[in-house]
């Protein structure tokens, strides 16, 4: 015997209806009210209005929300006035400070005017060093902490990447989630969340010298 589409998809509705996904959304009275349609054609309109749900169109997919996005770098092209030599830089803001005003704000690279860059983690706090340097600790997703001594910023607001440094280059290329905690120069830590790092054409322009 020959079913019409039309009722393939009334019995289709009827299974969804049953669910306990769509019951717990939908009046027991309004489901029962459609039932007692004897109609069958008005008994699946009846139906689809109640579940949202037409013929021939295909379950929305819920979108995997587990990973936010990465977050893009903020780019500032710049060029020296004097010797024309590019001193662009981009950065990203922390997803989340963990502890305290003084915790790591944002990442940088910015082009030295020479071929290469220099990275660097500041804050609008003050975080000051003991002997011009900065004990870091970071982690990049769930590998093992590492600790370095990073060197102090004039101003006291920043720890430069000193030179040599492979680690945490490593864990940037790579991409993923960051934390990073620092000890100003009093011992206090600091903590910072950066989430879902990733590069971009800009970031890797800086990585690669500019």
């Amino acid at each position: 015997m020959k079913v019409s589409k039309r009722k393939i998809a009334t019995a289709f509705l009827l299974s969804i209806v049953a669910s306990s996904s769509v019951a717990q959304f939908v009046p027991v009275s309004d489901l029962v009210a459609c039932q007692e349609i004897e109609n069958i054609e008005q008994r699946l309109d009846c139906y689809e209005a109640l579940t949202g749900v037409i013929e021939g169109d295909e379950p929305a997919t819920r979108e995997d929300d587990s990973q936010p996005d990465a977050q893009p770098w903020i780019f500032l092209q710049n060029t020296d006035p004097i010797n024309g030599t590019d001193t662009s830089r981009a950065y990203l803001d922390a997803t989340r400070k963990l502890n305290g005003n003084d915790s790591p704000e944002y990442l940088m690279m910015r082009c030295d005017g020479s071929g290469s860059f220099e990275l660097f983690i500041g804050t609008g706090g003050y975080i000051g060093g003991r002997r011009d340097r900065v004990a870091m600790e970071y982690r990049w997703n769930e590998d093992a902490p590492i600790s370095e001594s990073w060197s102090d910023s004039t101003n006291g607001k920043a720890a430069f990447l000193p030179r040599g440094y492979r680690d945490f280059l490593r864990g940037l290329r790579e991409g993923g989630d960051l934390v990073v905690r620092w000890q100003d120069y009093r011992g206090n830590s600091y903590a910072s969340l950066w989430e879902n790092i990733r590069l971009d054409e800009k970031a890797n322009f800086i990585l690669d010298g500019c």
